[in-house]
């Protein structure tokens, strides 16, 4: 959901995938934040 909510502030979809660096090890891409997009937005 942070995301989603970084994405509609204005971020693009590679800032809003290297955002998500400190939640997790692994990295997001923004493909998957795309995604998100698609299915919540």
């Amino acid at each position: 959901m942070y995301s989603l909510y970084l994405y509609f502030l204005g971020l693009r979809l590679r800032s809003t995938s290297k955002a998500l660096v400190i939640f997790r090890d692994d990295k997001r891409s923004y493909v998957a934040v795309w995604n998100w997009i698609q299915i919540f937005g």
